[in-house]
């Protein structure tokens, strides 16, 4: 026996909602399912594609976000940041150093020095 349409439609997005952190499912998992249902258009068995992105990458940012009541969570992704970056410059730098070609000499150009 086939489903009906909306019966598949709310298990995908279900599905889909999987990607934000389960307290955040528990707490609006229903309302968000709900709002979805009624924006679809009639007849529709999946999400479009924009929309299953969409869900994916916003759970993924609500999953990574920073908590905003802890002072020690944001100290650590600065300092953090600061680390990479530092370390990004310092190997950047040895990185150039090590592949660039030598230093063209004055008389390697075909010119004499100046007197």
């Amino acid at each position: 026996m086939q489903e009906p349409m909306s019966a598949q439609l709310e298990r995908r997005y279900q599905r889909l909602l999987r990607a934000y952190p389960r307290s955040y499912r528990s707490h609006r998992g229903v309302e968000m399912v709900t709002t979805l249902l009624d924006m679809a258009e009639a007849g529709r068995g999946r999400p479009s594609r924009w929309q299953a992105w969409h869900l994916v990458l916003s759970g993924m940012r609500e999953r990574f976000r920073l908590p905003t009541r802890r002072p020690l969570a944001w100290a650590g992704a600065l300092l953090a940041a600061v680390l990479l970056g530092g370390f990004g410059a310092v190997a950047g730098t040895w990185l150039g150093w090590r592949t660039a070609g030598s230093v063209p000499s004055a008389g390697s150009c075909g010119r004499s020095t100046p007197r």
